[in-house]
């Protein structure tokens, strides 16, 4: 279902909703830049003269009422016009009411589905409408995170950097995150920091294909790729996973080495990785970490999630807007290898670090090479 805010307090505080009344000619609403038009942001690093088309914001959410009213207030608070989209996966809270109170009238539109999709298949949901309705430029949004000011504003200035160069060419553009608990409190101003993550803004296929850091909230990309990425090969593991490979593989990742979006690290994070900042989840799988110690049985990167399914299915494929070029198919093969090919398990993940699939420090590269050493999880 689709459904706009009805309420009349909500459209007589939706400046886009004025824009509509008062018949504003459309072409100058989407593209003309103005420090008197509602929508227009402040001075950002980037010429006065780039149009501001607004960006579609897909929104995907489940079960978020605790936190979805900050997020909104930070996506309606871009200093760059955004149209808000949210792809509800079958919310039995109050997260679907909630939301339809705050629709901006004839912007932001609200899409429920019954249907539990899961979080891949609700985000490639969100990225095929928002193409089929005409988004030139997208970006993905998790229901409990707070985005800064900027965070659209500065990813559109980088943008429009590449799109210049080559207005065909498939960008990514993403950031760093900083850390905020459950109620907000500052944790950590770099998540990329805090999980080691090394990733710049030279290619790199192997770093994005093993250790990634490609952060899904705080994607920002342009049609060529969302086209590109569409659809998404099976087995995705996590739309983010997919589209920097995509991008790594076919067009141009960018990268802003600052926070642009506030993360908030708590149990129920769709993304589980980051919940061992929670201090209930940490010290539960500290307790686990200790058991798989003393039983051997110690996971290893990479090798339980569906990567390896998406990734043979990419290679198997054969579409002509993803060809992919002889060095990279090789590179990728040799993840493949790491991912539980035959031979010594211990020879194959010596792989990680002389094709810098993983880039770990001492402290961490110690933790693994025991586990691999020690852990019976797996056969050789």
């Amino acid at each position: 279902m689709t459904a706009g805010a009805k309420n009349a307090s909500d459209v007589d505080n939706c400046l886009p909703c004025h824009v509509f009344e008062k018949r504003v000619d459309v072409v100058r609403f989407l593209i003309i830049p103005s420090r008197s038009w509602p929508w227009s942001c402040s001075p950002e690093p980037m010429n006065q003269s780039v149009y501001r088309i607004p960006v579609d914001v897909v929104l995907c959410t489940c079960n978020g009422a605790r936190h979805i009213e900050a997020q909104w207030q930070s996506l309606q608070s871009q200093r760059w016009p955004v149209r808000i989209h949210v792809f509800d996966d079958g919310s039995d809270d109050e997260t679907v009411s909630l939301i339809s109170g705050m629709l901006r009238p004839g912007v932001d539109q609200l899409h429920a589905s019954s249907d539990r999709l899961g979080h891949v298949g609700n985000f490639e949901r969100g990225l095929r409408t928002v193409l089929d309705s005409g988004a030139n430029y997208i970006a993905f949004a998790d229901q409990d995170d707070v985005w800064r000011p900027d965070r659209v504003a500065v990813g559109m200035a980088r943008m429009h950097e590449c799109e210049q160069a080559d207005p065909d060419l498939p960008v990514l553009v993403h950031s760093d995150l900083a850390m905020i608990d459950a109620t907000g409190q500052p944790m950590a101003e770099s998540y990329l920091a805090w999980r080691g993550y090394r990733l710049g803004n030279s290619p790199d296929l192997a770093r994005v294909l093993g250790q990634n850091g490609v952060m899904g909230n705080t994607m920002l990309i342009n049609r060529a790729l969302g086209s590109l990425a569409l659809p998404f090969p099976r087995f995705t593991p996590y739309h983010d996973y997919w589209l920097a490979i995509a991008a790594e593989l076919f067009g141009r990742r960018v990268f802003i080495d600052r926070p642009l979006v506030d993360y908030r690290i708590h149990r129920d994070n769709a993304s589980g990785k980051a919940a061992l900042m929670a201090d209930a989840a940490g010290a539960a799988r500290l307790r686990r970490a200790g058991q798989g110690l003393w039983q051997r049985n110690l996971k290893l990167p990479f090798r339980e999630d569906s990567r390896r399914a998406m990734i043979e299915t990419l290679l198997a494929t054969h579409d002509d807007r993803r060809r992919i070029a002889p060095a990279q198919r090789q590179l990728i093969e040799a993840f493949l290898a790491c991912l539980g090919g035959p031979g010594s398990r211990r020879k194959l993940f010596g792989e990680l670090w002389r094709r810098r699939f993983l880039h770990v420090d001492a402290a961490q590269s110690g933790r693994l090479a025991l586990a691999i050493a020690l852990t019976r999880r797996y056969p050789d």
